[in-house]
């Protein structure tokens, strides 16, 4: 209970603690699935964050959700770790579609896997669908901050992108410090062609998550989608930001692919494989 406490404040320092929890529960209990489960999404994330490199992530968070599938076969978190981890490491639809309706008929009140079978959908481009069950999530966990992320992404890739700053803007309200909503409705500026504010959301985006790869990313994705190097100097610490791109760039992996945007659709970041 107290990893899933650190592990639902969603920020790095939270999924350290909650980390460190997991593998205190495994030392006591070395058969206690949901640890492992736990571990396998700390994994998935870090991964995705770019905090360590994909591959490295993606196998590991397939190994421990292997092992709690392998020790409780019969338990929702399971089955929804396992079908987070075939997307992230093998993007192989079927499979994970597989495991994560699993979780969700073992208990169809579990929101994670709602939540993580809404991102594949809206992966698929089966977006009628994946809005369903971000609804439901967000329904079914109201104030968790990834179920938040999960309706502002669905709404995003559906392309409906008043209706997603308008969720964005409408849960700012209730929730001001949610740094990755304003990283979120970064997104949706661009589309709208709010440039100036896309970048301030962006910039504001790194200074409340920290310098990551993604976070960096979508800032740079917001001065090419502005298309002009004076909105740069429109934005309060947007050029001190910009800065940091290009050192970030000299000890990561080109950020336009951590960001999932490329020169051809700045954009447009958010693509589908």
């Amino acid at each position: 209970l107290r990893g899933r406490y650190h592990w639902n404040t969603f920020t790095e320092e939270g999924f350290a603690k909650a980390v460190v929890c997991y593998h205190q529960a495994i030392a006591v209990d070395p058969h206690y699935a949901a640890a492992y489960a736990g571990i396998a999404e700390y994994y998935n994330w870090l991964g995705i964050f770019g905090v360590l490199p994909h591959s490295d992530c993606s196998a590991a968070a397939y190994e421990a959700a292997a092992t709690a599938v392998s020790i409780d076969p019969v338990m929702a978190e399971v089955h929804g770790a396992l079908g987070q981890a075939i997307l992230c490491r093998d993007f192989d639809w079927e499979r994970a579609e597989q495991q994560l309706l699993r979780s969700i008929e073992l208990n169809p009140n579990y929101s994670a896997a709602r939540v993580w079978y809404a991102f594949q959908l809206a992966m698929e481009g089966r977006f009628a669908e994946c809005l369903r069950e971000a609804r439901i999530a967000r329904e079914l966990d109201p104030l968790a901050i990834l179920s938040g992320l999960c309706m502002g992404f669905c709404t995003y890739q559906s392309r409906s992108f008043a209706d997603a700053l308008a969720f964005c803007e409408s849960t700012l309200k209730g929730e001001p410090h949610n740094a990755l909503l304003f990283f979120c409705s970064s997104f949706d500026l661009s589309q709208l062609g709010r440039h100036q504010e896309a970048i301030a959301r962006a910039t504001q985006g790194v200074g409340m998550i920290g310098k990551a790869s993604h976070t960096l990313g979508r800032l740079g994705c917001a001065f090419a989608a502005a298309g002009d190097p004076a909105v740069v100097d429109l934005v309060p610490g947007a050029r001190l930001r910009l800065d940091g791109i290009a050192e970030q760039q000299r000890h990561s992996e080109p950020l336009s692919a951590v960001a999932g945007c490329d020169r051809s659709s700045a954009g447009d970041p958010l693509h589908q494989h």
